[in-house]
């Protein structure tokens, strides 16, 4: 008899499912929500088992995407005492093991969950004001701005499939956070406007870091971005900008290795909003660069290439404010030219 009615459960999820979205989101899956859920995180289970379970739920792309979605947002809390945003990519495997994680974790884990099911998916960092999520009465707007951040606070993913983008933001649309600083908790309720969409409130709440991911011909500034003004406002702000030519910019960035495409959105990043947070990340990656270039068997070009990351990370370190650490890694980075060099030389 339970057998029974298992099969009667799944063939009702799969009718009332049966107009999924395909043109995004506009009714939720419960077909795959249903199999997201079931699919629970194991001692044994990997993030390649894992994604090899979940692809063999779906029959698209955009179904991929989907329930990638949906099982984090069943199986991965939120994490109140990770909030801070990681400078590099966390361990996705202890996250699984875990089973907790911040809004850059779920971005992160996104993008990997997508990769290995063969969905090409970007991680975007950026800035939020939910100010333009609606049209408030004109009495509402006081022009006032959040504090300027000196570095981006938020994350989300861009999936492309069949040359089409989709928005994903699985913090915000997953739920929200309910109570105060004491009983804060995670109170969960998926938002369909933040997940797998082409257009709408999504993107006027959300503004990346690097301008190409805006896919404006006027890209946004982050000044007016921050203020409480109507939305058209912002847009009339940038509309005196210089053309960006942003199809080209995401094509060359996709066409880059993820090394490559790490420092442009650094590179970008820093342009948008001139910080020494910002500078520093693109010091610190060029470093990590120049140090794993180095490594490995004698290669000429490779070792050539390390020391020019070195020489970067030092002109990098160079333009920000100089403490104990900054003048370390400066340091290292000389010392790590002093071993390229006697490689070059003894050829080894």
């Amino acid at each position: 008899m339970p057998m029974i009615i298992h099969a009667k459960v799944i063939a009702l999820l799969c009718f009332l499912s049966a107009a999924s979205s395909l043109q995004a989101l506009d009714s939720l899956n419960v077909r795959l929500q249903y199999y997201a859920s079931i699919n629970r995180p194991t001692e044994e289970m990997t993030l390649a088992s894992l994604a090899s379970s979940l692809q063999s739920k779906t029959t698209t792309k955009l179904e991929a995407a989907e329930i990638a979605f949906y099982w984090i947002t069943e199986h991965i809390s939120y994490d109140f005492e990770g909030e801070q945003f990681a400078k590099e990519r966390v361990d996705l495997q202890e996250v699984l093991r875990t089973q907790r994680g911040n809004f850059q974790t779920f971005s992160q884990f996104y993008q990997e969950l997508c990769r290995l099911m063969g969905v090409e998916c970007y991680l975007i960092t950026g800035y939020v004001n939910h100010w333009h999520a609606e049209d408030y009465p004109e009495y509402y707007y006081d022009g006032a701005m959040k504090d300027h951040p000196d570095h981006p606070y938020h994350a989300w993913n861009m999936v492309k499939i069949d040359n089409v983008y989709y928005g994903v933001d699985i913090s915000l649309g997953s739920g929200a956070v309910g109570g105060d600083e004491v009983t804060a908790e995670f109170v969960k309720k998926i938002d369909l406007e933040q997940v797998l969409v082409k257009d709408g409130v999504f993107f006027r709440i959300h503004l990346p870091a690097d301008p190409r991911w805006q896919m404006r011909e006027y890209p946004i500034q982050l000044q007016p971005f921050l203020k409480r003004i109507p939305y058209q406002d912002v847009l009339k702000v940038s509309a005196g900008a210089k053309p960006f030519d942003y199809e080209y910019a995401l094509r060359e960035f996709e066409n880059a290795s993820p090394a490559a495409q790490r420092l442009m959105s650094l590179q970008s990043t820093y342009e948008f909003n001139p910080s020494d947070f910002n500078m520093r990340q693109i010091a610190d990656a060029y470093y990590n660069m120049g140090y794993t270039q180095s490594s490995g068997d004698f290669d000429t070009q490779r070792l050539l290439a390390a020391r020019k990351s070195y020489e970067h990370a030092i002109d990098a370190y160079r333009k920000i404010e100089s403490t104990p650490t900054v003048q370390q890694l400066m340091g290292q980075a000389q010392q790590g030219i002093t071993y390229i060099a006697y490689r070059l030389e003894t050829k080894q």
